[in-house]
């Protein structure tokens, strides 16, 4: 689908107006990066993209020697989005310079596939010929470049374990627990797919019982990394601070969800990615075996459990420091972020 999607806009990006199209949406930021979903720019051409795409792979697919859909149908479904596993997934141009590159250029054209740092792509140069080349992220800075990838916000579905325990009611012994913010210091991303895609996955459990909580969702938060000049350094020169307002493991509003006694809590951030590839599968366990699977080509940033006997009653929001804990015999640490999380006593 990707090489179908960025072969259809070969000829399309030596089109002056329909670069502007694409730099219009792309300025919009719909989900906060430098990119713009075709299934929108196809709305803003009156759906004239199937037929140009269909055109434009017939006339080179042979060239280049792409293994690439060539039927209406298909290629349509690269541009309005397509089904993958049990999600929608929908591709978007990604400008990695964006302003800061001459936009008025024809752009390179390059596909992601897997988050490589050399990209494969191609463009016509001046005498109309197709060339083939392989994109780093200096070209990306010294030129205009469009980034074929599929959307990592778009047309994903939440995943639900574990059980409900609604109906106990809360008692002074219980805790509420605030993730205040959180410092990242290492993007994980690579460059030819912007933003970092921070996303979470929380559940409680008791010992030797089954997890007790059932809003255990990848749940997609907050981007960081403002674009490919953006240098995130170990030593954290820079910064970036993303805020959790509405992270709340245990939710005033919702007396299912609260940090009981005899609870542990535990917390996993990740980079999120979409290719199935680099699904990872860890096991939490005490002493009964719980998997969970989540998408990230990188490690996560904390894999983290504390349990209530650690802590007392607190009348006001009382600092909790998460580190690094064992998961299980398939444990994977954490790195690149800090993480500032606070609790206190349920409200009586």
């Amino acid at each position: 689908m990707l090489r179908t999607a960025a072969l259809g806009l070969l000829d399309l990006s030596k089109n002056t107006q329909f670069k502007t199209i694409v730099n219009k949406e792309v300025s919009k930021q719909f989900d906060g990066d430098d990119n713009a979903l075709l299934k929108t720019i196809n709305l803003d051409v009156q759906n004239a993209l199937p037929q140009s795409f269909y055109a434009t792979i017939l006339k080179y697919a042979s060239t280049l020697n792409l293994d690439v859909y060539t039927t209406l149908t298909e290629i349509t479904e690269s541009i309005n989005g397509f089904t993958y596993f049990n999600d929608s997934a929908y591709i978007q141009i990604y400008i990695p310079n964006y302003p800061n590159t001459n936009l008025n250029n024809d752009p390179i054209i390059c596909y992601n596939l897997n988050d490589d740092s050399i990209l494969p792509g191609f463009y016509i140069d001046n005498n109309g010929i197709v060339q083939p080349i392989e994109v780093d992220e200096q070209m990306a800075i010294n030129s205009n470049v469009w980034v074929i990838s599929v959307s990592e916000t778009q047309g994903i579905k939440s995943t639900a374990y574990g059980t409900n325990v609604a109906g106990v009611p809360a008692t002074g012994e219980d805790l509420i627990v605030s993730l205040d913010s959180a410092v990242y210091y290492d993007k994980k991303e690579g460059w030819g797919n912007g933003r970092a895609d921070i996303a979470y996955i929380t559940f409680k459990y008791r010992y030797c019982g089954e997890p007790t909580v059932s809003s255990v969702n990848e749940t997609k938060k907050a981007k960081f990394g403002d674009d490919i000049f953006d240098r995130i350094s170990d030593a954290k020169l820079s910064q970036n601070m993303v805020y959790f307002p509405n992270f709340l493991i245990a939710n005033e509003a919702a007396e299912n969800d609260i940090f009981r006694p005899d609870e542990t809590l535990c917390i996993l951030f990740y980079e999120k990615d979409r290719r199935r590839k680099f699904e990872q599968q860890i096991l939490w366990a005490s002493c009964f075996p719980f998997y969970f699977t989540y998408c990230s080509k990188q490690n996560p940033y904390l894999t983290s459990q504390t349990g209530r006997n650690q802590y007392g009653l607190f009348s006001t929001w009382y600092p909790l420091i998460l580190t690094d804990s064992p998961a299980g015999p398939s444990y994977i640490s954490g790195s690149g972020a800090d993480f500032y999380i606070s609790l206190k006593s349920w409200p009586l």
